[in-house]
């Protein structure tokens, strides 16, 4: 069947699904404590009224809630109960379905000594179409922060600069539920901050449901926080990383949450600065003329950056919640690029000289959110609004030197100062609600503006005077509305059979124009479609298979799509795009689990791809971002994560994948096979010290254009910790062998470019925390934000 049809047999597969919701009669609820925290392994009984007999029962589940599925009708005593607390007890007169209101055990005044109830789970389970990590029952239960035990959950790979992928794409973070919209630094800052003591669990999930954007085009990484404490807890930390030769990292950092049963207000702060150094050589050579033409560049940057954020969530009134929030980001570049250039023709040296590039960047982004939730009927039935306001603002001030010794070609200055100012405004609603017979439903809409604005000057000095550049100077604006809805159904069918069935429609709307030219001005208007579908089957506990479709949609980066023209060398341009259109993707992916182990094979199909593109004119090379043709990747992927033995704790992702770019013309090009290896090992020493070993291979990988050389890094980090665990230092060594490079070829009918880059990997790094709290139990509520446009920033 061809993939892109497939969302016209979803389409006619909807209209049967409520086929399967007609069964038996139940009896629903949730049960809580007086704070609404969910409480989970409280006994639920119903007891005949006649002969006092219990007819019923059943265990509350994680999330407090419980069903009891009844053949017969008549009255009956309902009893919940649970260990320290009062028992709550209700009449029914049961005569169809029914779902009772959240049911609030009270306290016990009745102390209980010496009584201990332990519960644990497996470290991986799966429910529904999630694969589930239970951090508390893992050893990255304390001693990590956010982004170290993704590093260490299966599918996931969190690259050099901590950007997290699943199988190549960008995944989608949330956070108890709501997605994360910042950068990929700054949601890097955002994870550092967080401590796996402070980590419920991480559902991950390798299919994309209606209710994400059509953007979303990677898995799905929800991390659920756990309950904090009522009265105030924070957590401070710091570390540095020595890279040598003066380059070096440093952090300072504290995350505080306060609050009582019905508000919560919670914060951070942290700083770093980062000074580093990567060694950047590239060679170009041209087939017709046999000029070859190599650069031997030092780059080193100082980054200072500020992130700050402040919360607050109130319950206004029963089942009526309300959240504000403000987060904010600064950041300071300044930057060189130091090198040598060579030019010769068949070995022969034409010139040689020096290019040298100094950068003073400042960015500053301010994000506000407000979200309100309505609990109609608990968590049965509930209505939240989320509405996001984003500005970031950059300034880029460039300063290009060229100085040639042969004066075969004449030396040059020139500068270039870039502004972007961007705004994003973005609304959305959304309704959940769960049925009597198992059937969930959710739907919403959404609406987010987008307003960018980009200016370049460009100047070159002559003789004794900076002259405009007419031909790159750009004065370019671009506005964009994005309006979609959706709906999604799922049920379990039986206790083995669940089926998940989602469609959502967006429409984009696009105005772009360049400011100093009132006649290049160019609308756009269309709109998509995006079902996704997703079926799993349960042999047993540890036994399952799932498949699972879905289509989502790529659009460019905010800084593709402009008109300008940015100087590497008087050798190398870089060219925007203000015509790229989204790229449309496909994915299709088969699963099984068993025993702690997932083997899965998938289809990847991107249709209008953007894929970097190098032209010559006159010897200069332009590289340009345009839609070619489509890529296409399909793969097995294994995961497994378990105990070796009591001491021994071993993670392994193995993917196997194949990558093809085919052309406009329908032919195959720069296909390749590709393994991608990771291994995370956990050795308990002691109590209170571990060694991590983490290991990770990449093959030589192909995309549209160029081939990447293979890479690989072995890791390692010394734990150990103090003052009944509330003191917490780390010794790291990364890249222990100096391994990790970047290679890449590009290669043309005309030409060949390599880029070889060598950053500073090997670092050694000391790093301490310290937790302290009041020991009040309290909430950790966190504000929702859905404003998905700042990953196009």
């Amino acid at each position: 069947m061809n993939i892109g049809s497939f969302k016209n047999y979803l389409t006619i597969a909807l209209l049967f699904f409520f086929a399967s919701i007609y069964g038996q009669n139940i009896i629903s609820g949730n049960v809580v404590d007086s704070a609404n925290n969910p409480i989970e392994f409280a006994n639920i009984i119903l007891i005949e009224s006649t002969n006092n007999a219990v007819k019923y029962g059943a265990v509350s589940n994680e999330k407090g809630e419980f069903v009891l599925k009844l053949e017969e009708k008549g009255t009956f005593k309902l009893v919940v109960s649970f260990i320290g607390y009062k028992d709550f007890k209700k009449d029914l007169d049961f005569s169809e379905s029914i779902n009772i209101d959240d049911i609030i055990l009270l306290e016990s005044n009745t102390s209980l000594k010496e009584v201990t109830i332990t519960s644990s789970k497996e470290f991986i389970t799966k429910k529904e179409d999630k694969i589930i990590l239970n951090i508390k029952n893992s050893p990255l239960k304390a001693g990590y922060n956010g982004i170290e035990v993704l590093q260490r959950s299966p599918y996931v790979w969190v690259d050099s600069s901590d950007n997290i992928l699943m199988r190549n794409e960008a995944a989608t973070i949330l956070i108890n539920g709501r997605k994360s919209n910042l950068s990929s630094s700054d949601l890097s800052s955002y994870l550092s901050g967080i401590n796996s003591e402070s980590i419920k669990s991480i559902e991950i999930t390798t299919n994309k449901g209606a209710n994400l954007d059509g953007e979303s085009t990677g898995g799905v990484i929800n991390i659920i926080l756990s309950k904090g404490v009522l009265g105030f807890n924070a957590t401070v930390k710091t570390y540095n990383f020595f890279k040598g030769k003066n380059y070096n990292k440093h952090y300072l950092g504290s995350v505080f949450n306060y609050g009582a049963n019905k508000w919560n207000v919670y914060g951070s702060y942290n700083y770093s600065k980062n000074y580093t150094g990567t060694k950047i050589d590239t060679d170009i050579f041209y087939n017709e003329t046999y000029n070859f033409i190599q650069t031997k560049r030092l780059s080193e940057s100082t980054l200072p950056k500020h992130n700050y954020q402040l919360g607050l969530v109130s319950e206004i009134w029963t089942n009526h919640e309300l959240g504000l929030e403000l987060f904010g980001s600064t950041n300071r570049r300044a930057s060189g690029v130091f090198g040598n250039l060579t030019i010769t023709n068949n070995n022969d040296l034409l010139d040689s000289g020096t290019v040298n590039v100094t950068n003073n960047a400042n960015s500053n982004v301010v994000n506000g959110i407000l979200n309100y939730k309505w609990k109609i009927k608990g968590n049965d039935e509930t209505f939240t609004v989320f509405v996001d306001y984003t500005n970031q603002q950059n300034t880029d001030k460039n300063i290009n030197f060229s100085n040639y010794n042969l004066g075969l070609f004449d030396d040059n200055l020139e500068t270039n100062n870039a502004d972007t100012d961007t705004k994003v405004y973005s609304f959305q609603g959304d309704y959940k609600k769960k049925y009597n017979k198992g059937l969930k439903l959710e739907t919403g809409i959404k609406h987010t503006i987008s307003n960018r604005f980009n200016g370049l000057l460009s100047k070159f000095l002559e003789e004794d005077s900076f002259i405009v550049d007419e031909e790159r100077t750009t004065l370019f604006k671009y506005n964009e509305g994005i309006t979609g809805g959706y709906f999604s159904l799922d049920k379990n069918l039986s206790s083995k059979q669940y089926l998940k069935l989602g469609l959502r429609i967006e429409n984009t709307a696009i105005e772009r124009f360049d400011l100093l030219d009132d006649n290049n001005r160019i609308k756009q208007n269309y709109t998509n479609l995006f079902p996704s579908a997703y079926y799993s089957y349960n042999f047993s506990k540890s036994k399952s298979l799932s498949t699972s479709y879905s289509r989502s949609i790529r659009r460019p980066s905010f800084n593709l799509l402009n008109n300008t023209i940015i100087k590497v060398n008087d050798f190398r341009f870089l060219i925007g795009n203000p015509d790229l259109e989204p790229e449309l993707v496909d994915k299709v992916e088969i699963s099984y689990q068993f025993n702690k182990q997932t083997v899965s094979a998938y289809y990847n199909e991107v249709n209008d791809a953007i894929n970097g593109v190098y032209f010559l004119i006159d010897d200069i090379a332009y590289y340009q971002k345009k839609n070619a043709g489509s890529q296409i990747q399909y793969g097995l992927e294994y995961n497994r994560s378990n105990k070796i033995n009591s001491w021994w704790y071993l993670r392994f992702t193995g993917n196997l994948f194949y990558r093809k770019f085919v052309d406009e013309q329908g032919n195959d090009q720069f296909g390749k096979a590709t393994i991608y290896l990771n291994t995370f090992n956990n050795f308990k020493l002691s109590n209170t010290l571990d060694l991590d070993i983490i290991g990770r291979y990449n093959s030589a990988k192909t995309d549209a254009f160029y081939e990447a050389a293979e890479k690989y890094s072995v890791n390692l980090v010394v734990k150990k910790s103090f003052l009944d665990k509330k003191l917490n230092a780390r010794l790291y060594i990364n890249d222990v062998f100096n391994s990790l490079q970047y290679i890449n070829v590009r290669q043309f009918d005309n030409y060949v470019t390599r880029d070889f880059t060598k950053p500073r990997t090997r670092t050694v790094g000391l790093w301490l925390t310290y937790n302290f709290t009041n020991n009040v139990k309290a909430s950790k509520k966190r504000n929702k934000s859905k404003n998905d446009v700042k990953n196009r920033f």
